[in-house]
């Protein structure tokens, strides 16, 4: 169980951060899968690729998701 303060913390942690769930095919996907296997943080490596791929069109005009 979180003290107050464990909770306070967690909560303005969690102000300043966004979570994304992917989910992917065992047989479908499964060279995606098997890439996200071997890298140690997952988190790094998507922000790498997206990161990447801004610095390659950075004035791309992508249709928005709406919520």
């Amino acid at each position: 169980m979180l003290t107050e303060a464990q909770k306070r913390a967690k909560r303005a942690y969690d102000k300043k951060t966004r979570q994304y769930v992917f989910r992917f095919r065992k047989v479908a996907d499964a060279d995606v899968i098997s890439r996200l296997s071997e890298v140690p943080s997952k988190t790094e490596y998507v922000r790498g690729l997206v990161r990447e791929d801004i610095a390659k069109a950075p004035d791309a005009d992508w249709p928005s998701e709406s919520h």
